[in-house]
Order: C-alpha cells, then structure tokens, then sequence
C-alpha cells in the first residue's frame, strides 16, 4: 500500500477549503518560500509515512480533504493515488502547492480531473496579503476545476486555531498580521 510522508492530521478544518475537510499536512518541501510559516516540514525526515487508504478513510468522515504542506507534489505518486481514491469515493479535494499553476498542471495533468480546487503559487512574502480565502500572497492563483466548487467564495483570508489534547496549538488557515505576531512569540500578551 502507498503511504504518504506527513506531518500532520487535522479534522473538522473549515478554512482551508470550501468545506469542513481533513486537512493533511504534508512532510518535505523542496521549494522552500522565504517567509513561509511552516518551516518545520521543509525536512522529509520529519513526519511519518500514512497509508493513502487510512488518510482516504479519515476524510470520508469530514466529506472532503486539503492536502498541503510542505510540498504535496513533491510526493507526486503518493499524492496522485491519494487524490484518485478520495475523488472516486466521492470527497471534495483542495490541493495546495507552491508550484505555479501552469507548470504544475503541465507536468501533472490527471490534477484536472482529481482535484476540485487547486491552489497555486510560491508564497511570496512582500505580496502577503489578507484579502483573499485560501491563499497568503497576491500572486497565488485559485482555481475552481470541477463543477464541486463552482463558485470563489467571498470574504478574506481566515484562520482557526485548534487545541489538541496534548495541549499543542494548531493554527489553520492564514492568520491576520497580528495572530500571526502572537503565534510567533508564543501568545505572550
């Protein structure tokens, strides 16, 4: 069975795609944006390998996932069989990557018809920017790419922070400038 190299597994995420999904963090980035705020998965030697079938099974109980990272494409074979099986079993799937949409849809074309919404582009830290759902920079691209996700929604850029039961944080989405500061300097005030 393909596994793939995560860092993280978060239910009931609802800002980081159209729906309530599984949100699957990656393990490994090859891109590595200046200013990203998930420098801990640049690593591949961190995380641990999950079966797709286990991470499809978890997803089937929110009804979609997002898959990001670190760089999802990184681990292309992994993450193509990932994106197959939850899409033929009916999930929603949102898929950020750090590649800019017209290489990334060049060099993978099945992404067309086994993601529904495709989030592109490096994160560029002088185009940060809070107007937007979904993505943390002006030169991102959003694209719709089935009839699931027909329409962008409206609003901004949002953020939700989880608290696990080993008393760890976890923040989803794009956090506004100033919780973005106290997640950085570990809500001091």
């Amino acid at each position: 069975m393909t596994a793939l190299r995560i860092a993280h597994l978060e239910r009931g995420c609802e800002v980081i795609a159209p729906e309530p999904c599984l949100g699957v963090w990656v393990q490994g980035c090859s891109i590595r944006c200046e200013g990203c705020s998930a420098k801990e998965l640049w690593s591949i030697d961190g995380g641990r390998d999950v079966a797709v079938a286990e991470i499809v099974a978890l997803a089937a109980e929110e009804g979609a996932l997002a898959v990001l990272g670190g760089e999802p494409v990184d681990q292309v074979g992994a993450l193509f069989e990932l994106c197959a099986m939850a899409r033929d079993s009916g999930l929603g799937v949102t898929l950020y990557t750090g590649y800019e949409r017209d290489s990334v849809l060049a060099g993978h074309p099945w992404i067309r018809d086994k993601v529904d919404l495709l989030l592109a582009g490096p994160y560029v830290a002088s185009e940060r920017s809070e107007k937007r759902p979904f993505v943390g920079s002006d030169n991102q691209t959003v694209d719709f790419l089935s009839p699931r996700y027909q329409s962008p929604p409206g609003g901004h850029s949002r953020c939700e922070i989880h608290l696990e039961k080993d008393g760890s944080i976890v923040a989803c989405g794009y956090p506004d400038e100033k919780l973005a500061k106290m997640i950085r300097e570990g809500f001091a005030r």
